[in-house]
């Protein structure tokens, strides 16, 4: 796909915000950008202006993954903690920007998608492709090593959750990280299977994301799956 040429999750993206289909607001807990009020407010008016229907997306659970892929000794609580605290920003920018009065909710890992069949599903033919596609191997973990590196300094910037005494060497472990990414791509495939009129959604990330938009365009496996649209908050 040339550099220039729009995907077909963007193009579905626009499609989708003009059709008002559910969107899901994807928040990393481990990245500053999203823990800026005025960020949220404006994403969440965006949301708000654009669907009747809101999932915010903090991906607790498997946030263990990375965190432990850069070393913490305690990434249940170093992910639960980050998680809760983005989450409690969130609130507070839910009842600025007016989303409150919009059809919203967190997307509940234990509850809502490890209880379903067809993410497991998902989870499976994706670290199939993963051993046997050596172009999709190489984008994983490209992909994942710079969202480590980043997690990794952020958090020695930011002094928050960065402790010595709890750290390992300064290593990456990158099998451990791809296992988030590989698990938030099965995510986004069964989400059509996971959520009522979820046939086709609208997924909005702060930048742009080329493996799943080439896993979602078929570009691993030849096997289109239109169910995603793709926006990037550029604000």
């Amino acid at each position: 796909m040339p550099q220039s040429e729009a995907s077909q999750a963007v193009l579905n993206g626009k499609k989708f915000l003009r059709d008002r289909r559910t969107l899901i607001l994807g928040l990393s807990p481990g990245n500053p950008y999203y823990y800026s009020l005025d960020v949220l407010e404006r994403l969440f008016g965006f949301a708000r202006q654009n669907s009747e229907k809101v999932l915010l997306f903090i991906p607790d659970k498997i946030s263990e993954h990375n965190f432990r892929a850069v070393g913490s000794k305690n990434p249940e609580k170093s992910a639960r903690i980050k998680a809760n605290r983005l989450r409690n920003k969130c609130n507070e920018a839910v009842r600025n920007s007016g989303l409150c009065h919009t059809s919203h909710s967190y997307i509940r890992w234990t509850e809502e998608v490890e209880t379903c069949p067809k993410f497991f599903e998902a989870y499976s033919y994706i670290q199939e492709l993963y051993q046997t596609n050596e172009v999709f191997r190489t984008d994983i973990s490209q992909s994942t090593e710079e969202a480590l590196r980043s997690l990794k300094n952020g958090r020695e910037k930011s002094g928050e959750g960065f402790n010595k005494e709890n750290e390992t060497e300064d290593v990456l472990d990158l099998e451990e990280g791809e296992k988030y990414l590989l698990k938030e791509l099965a995510f986004l495939a069964a989400v059509p299977n996971i959520y009522e009129n979820g046939e086709e959604f609208v997924f909005v990330y702060h930048r742009s994301w080329p493996v799943l938009e080439k896993f979602f365009e078929g570009h691993y496996d030849d096997i289109v799956k239109p169910s995603l649209g793709f926006v990037i908050s550029d604000w």
